[in-house]
C-alpha cells in the first residue's frame, strides 16, 4: 500500500514540475492497482510531430522488481533519432493491456488518434486492441527480426537445410519482393522446396499483411521493417537503472529523469544543425541538390540524399510510353532504369520501371514510399536534381524543441506546499495527506463488475486521471461514464453486492471480541427492521449512535449506493516469470448470461441457414461428405495429359477453408486413370466467405486431399467438385 500511495504523489510531484505531465492509473475489478501511464510535455510534443509511425513493446525482466510489464512508446524524429513518446506498466502482457496503454495514450495526446497510421511491434501484440484504441490507423506491422531470429528456429531449427530455407524466406517474402502474385507463388515455391517447413510457413502467411514485403512496403515505416528501435530503447533503459531493479515510484523517476536528459540533448542537436547549415566549408563540400535539401530537411536525410545520388550513377534510365495499364494509375511518363554492370549475365535483374504520376516520381521497388524520400532509381530518372515533393514531411527541419504543456481545467496548485515524500533520488512537493481527488473519473458500475468477474486480476476496470485533466477524445467521455454510473443493477448483481459486503462484516465480527459481536448484531438486525423507512444518511447515523461511534460534522454522506471509496489497494500478488495464465475457476456466483442464438453459415457468415443449404456454397460446386466422398471423387474431369505439372503441391495453404477441385490428371499408364486413388487433381483454394483465392491453382495427390479433408469427416476442411 506505501508503494501505491508513495507512486499517487510523485504522479502528482512531477505533474507540478515538469512542464505538461500528465499521467493514467487504473484498477481491476476488486480496485488493486493494475497499471499506470506517464507522458511529459515534451513527449507529447514529439508524438504529434512525430507519431505517424509508432512502435510499442513491453519488458518483463531486469525493470521493475514487482515483476510488472514495462511498456515503452517510441518514435523516430527527423534526425532517424529514438525519441520516447509515452511509459506505462501493466500487469501482465495481455490484449486489454495493450488496449488501455494505447487508450491512455490516446487521452493524453487527443491528436494521437489521427496523426498515427502505422505501428511496429512484434507478433504478440493482436490488431484487434490496437485497431480499438486506434481506429484511423494503416497499417500493424510485424517485427521481421522477431520472426527471422526467433520463431524461425524455434520451428524450423531441426531442418537439414535449415540456413537456405531462412536466406530463401528473408530474401523472397521478407524483403525485395513487391507483387503479391510473385510472392504466393514464392511461398508455393518454398513449401515445394522444404516440405517439412511447409505447415509453418502456410501459418506464417495467415499474417502476412503485417510482414510481408509487397504490403509492407506500401506504407511509410522509416524504412523500418522491425520493431528495433524499442527493443534498443530497453537495453538503453536497463543500463541506466543499473543492475538491480526498481519499484515503481523508481521506474517512474528514471524514465522521466532519461527524458529530460534527452531533451537536453535535443535541444543542443538542434542548435549545432542550425549551425551547420551555415558553415561554408559544409556547404562547399556538398553539391547543389545536397544544399538545397540541406535547407529543408535534417543533415541525416541530406546525408541519405547524397549517397543516394552517388548509386543513382550506377543506372542508366531510358524514356518508355505509358501503357494503358499505368495511364489507369495517372502515369503521364515513364522511365526504364537497369544497371549498367551486371555481376550475374545469366540471370539478369529486372528493370525497374518510374512513373511520373501527380507531378511526383514513383518507383515499382517502393522504397520511396517506405523511406519517405526517393530511392536511387528515382534519382536517375530525375538525373540527381533535388525535388521536395519527392520526401516525406516526416523529414522536415524543426527550428525548437516545444514542450506541449497539459490544460487542466479548474485544477489550481497551492502555493504554501510542504514537503510529504522524499525518493532519496528527487524530493516532491505536495500536500500533507494524499488528496484522493486527483483519482477521479472512478467508474466500477454494473458492466465493470462483470468483466472483473470474467477475466479476474488484472483486468482493467477503473481509471483515473489527475482532476480536471482532458479525457478520452472525440465525444464527452466524462458524460458516458456518469451514463453508467448511472446504469440500474439487476436482482442478481444486487444480491451479490450485499453478500460480499456481508461475508466483509462477518469476517470482522466474528474474532474473540464478544462486544463487537453483539454490537455488529444489533445494528444489522435493527437495520433489517428500518431499512425500508429511512434514508441512507439517517441510517449511517442512527447505526453510529447505537454503536458508539461520533461521526465528523464535515462528513459529507451520499445516498447514492454506486459511490466508491477511490482509494487505490496494491495487487494481490507479484507477477512471476513466465507467461500468464488463462484458465480459472469461476466463482459459484458468476450467472451465465441466457444468449439468444441464432442460425448462422459456417461458410458465408449468413442468417437463416446452415452450410447444407448454403447458396455460395452450392454455386462454388457439391460438396463432399464422409457418405458420398468416394462416389464424388470419381466424378471430377479428366484433363488433357499434357496439362501435368513438373511438380505437386505437397500441403494446402494455411488459410484455405476449403478446396475446389476443377479437373484431374492421372501419372502412368492409361489403364490406372479409372482408379481416382492414382490421380493428381487440380484444385482452387477457398476462402472463409466463399471467395476464390487470388493465387495460381494447386495439384495435389489424392492422398493430400484425403489427409486434410480426412476424407469428408473434418469440420474445418472442406472439398467441393465443381460441376459443369
Amino acid at each position: 500500500q506505501k508503494s501505491i500511495d508513495a507512486l499517487v504523489c510523485v504522479h502528482k510531484g512531477l505533474s507540478s514540475q515538469i512542464p505538461g505531465y500528465d499521467y493514467r492509473m487504473t484498477t481491476d475489478s476488486e480496485k488493486r492497482f493494475s497499471g499506470t501511464a506517464w507522458q511529459t510535455g515534451r513527449m507529447r510534443r514529439r508524438l504529434r510531430d512525430y507519431g505517424k509511425i509508432i512502435f510499442v513493446d513491453d519488458s518483463r525482466s531486469g525493470i521493475n522488481k514487482d515483476g510488472f510489464c514495462f511498456w515503452n512508446v517510441v518514435v523516430i524524429d527527423h534526425n532517424g533519432k529514438v525519441q520516447t513518446v509515452l511509459g506505462a506498466m501493466t500487469m501482465s502482457p495481455t490484449n486489454e493491456a495493450v488496449y488501455w496503454v494505447l487508450s491512455s495514450m490516446v487521452q493524453m495526446t487527443p491528436e494521437a488518434a489521427d496523426v498515427v497510421q502505422c505501428l511496429m511491434s512484434d507478433l504478440g501484440v493482436g490488431e484487434e486492441p490496437v485497431r480499438r484504441a486506434l481506429s484511423s490507423i494503416d497499417f500493424i506491422g510485424a517485427c521481421t527480426w522477431h520472426i527471422m531470429v526467433i520463431d524461425f528456429p524455434k520451428n524450423l531449427g531441426h531442418l537439414p537445410d535449415y540456413e537456405s530455407c531462412k536466406s530463401f524466406v528473408y530474401n523472397k517474402l521478407v524483403r525485395n519482393t513487391v507483387d503479391k502474385q510473385v510472392w504466393e507463388d514464392l511461398l508455393l515455391e518454398a513449401c515445394q522446396k522444404w516440405p517439412d517447413a511447409a505447415t509453418y510457413l502456410h501459418e506464417l502467411a495467415t499474417s502476412k499483411q503485417r510482414w510481408g514485403a509487397p504490403w509492407r512496403l506500401e506504407h511509410f515505416t522509416c524504412g523500418y521493417e522491425s520493431s528495433s528501435p524499442v527493443e534498443g530503447s530497453f537495453s538503453a533503459f536497463q543500463r541506466s537503472i543499473g543492475p538491480e531493479p526498481l519499484t515503481f515510484v523508481g521506474v517512474v523517476q528514471q524514465h522521466v529523469r532519461k527524458d529530460r536528459e534527452k531533451l537536453q540533448q535535443e535541444k543542443v542537436r538542434t542548435l549545432r544543425e542550425g549551425i551547420n547549415c551555415l558553415d561554408p566549408r559544409t556547404v562547399a563540400g556538398r553539391t547543389d541538390a545536397a544544399n538545397e535539401c540541406a535547407n529543408l530537411f535534417s543533415s541525416k536525410t541530406t546525408e541519405c540524399f547524397e549517397q543516394t545520388n552517388q548509386d543513382s550513377q550506377n543506372y542508366i534510365c531510358t524514356p518508355i510510353s505509358v501503357s494503358p495499364s499505368q495511364s489507369e494509375q495517372g502515369a503521364t511518363e515513364a522511365f526504364e532504369v537497369t544497371r549498367r554492370s551486371i555481376a550475374d549475365t545469366s540471370n539478369p535483374p529486372s528493370p525497374r520501371t518510374v512513373m511520373k504520376i501527380n507531378g511526383v516520381m514513383r518507383c515499382g521497388c517502393k522504397k520511396d514510399l517506405n523511406w519517405g524520400m526517393p530511392c536511387d532509381h528515382i534519382q536517375c530518372a530525375l538525373q540527381g536534381g533535388f525535388v521536395e515533393q519527392q520526401f516525406n514531411n516526416h523529414w522536415r527541419n524543426r527550428d525548437n524543441v516545444v514542450e506541449d504543456p497539459i490544460v487542466r481545467q479548474g485544477h489550481t496548485t497551492a502555493a504554501n506546499e510542504e514537503i510529504v515524500y522524499d525518493s532519496g533520488d528527487v524530493t516532491f512537493h505536495t500536500q500533507d495527506s494524499v488528496d484522493k481527488t486527483i483519482v477521479g473519473n472512478v467508474d466500477v458500475g454494473e458492466e465493470n463488475i462483470c468483466n472483473g468477474a470474467r477475466d479476474g486480476v488484472g483486468v482493467f476496470v477503473t481509471d483515473y486521471a489527475p482532476a480536471g485533466s482532458q479525457s478520452i477524445v472525440k465525444g464527452n467521455a466524462r458524460a458516458v461514464q456518469s451514463k453508467r454510473r448511472k446504469k440500474k443493477l439487476d436482482h442478481t448483481q444486487k444480491y451479490n453486492m450485499i453478500v460480499e459486503e456481508g461475508k466483509q462484516i462477518a469476517n470482522i465480527v466474528s474474532s474473540d471480541n464478544e462486544d463487537l459481536f453483539y454490537k455488529a448484531l444489533g445494528v444489522m438486525r435493527w437495520l433489517r427492521s428500518n431499512i425500508q423507512n429511512k434514508s441512507t444518511k439517517e441510517i449511517i447515523t442512527a447505526s453510529a449512535d447505537y454503536v458508539g461511534i461520533e461521526l465528523s460534522s464535515s462528513s459529507n454522506w451520499s445516498d447514492d449506493v454506486n459511490s466508491n471509496d477511490p482509494e487505490i489497494l496494491p495487487p494481490l500478488m507479484k507477477r512471476g516469470a513466465g507467461s500468464t495464465s488463462t484458465k480459472r475457476f469461476r466463482s459459484g456466483t458468476e450467472v451465465t448470461a441466457t444468449k439468444i442464438t441464432k442460425t448462422t453459415c459456417k461458410f458465408c457468415s449468413l442468417i437463416g441457414h446452415y452450410i447444407n443449404k448454403c447458396p455460395s456454397a452450392n454455386a462454388i460446386g457439391c460438396r463432399l461428405t464422409k457418405s458420398n466422398w468416394v462416389a464424388e471423387m470419381g466424378t471430377v474431369q479428366i484433363l488433357p495429359k499434357k496439362n501435368l505439372p513438373l511438380q505437386f503441391d505437397p500441403v494446402v495453404p494455411r488459410d484455405a477453408l476449403g478446396l475446389q477441385l476443377v479437373g484431374c490428371v492421372f501419372d502412368g499408364l492409361r489403364s490406372q486413370a479409372q482408379d481416382p486413388s492414382k490421380r493428381i487433381y487440380c484444385a482452387n483454394v477457398v476462402m472463409k466467405g466463399m471467395i476464390l483465392k487470388d493465387c495460381r491453382e494447386l495439384w495435389l495427390t489424392r492422398a493430400v486431399i484425403d489427409e486434410w479433408a480426412g476424407k469428408g469427416k473434418s469440420s474445418s476442411h472442406y472439398v467441393f467438385v465443381k460441376k459443369n
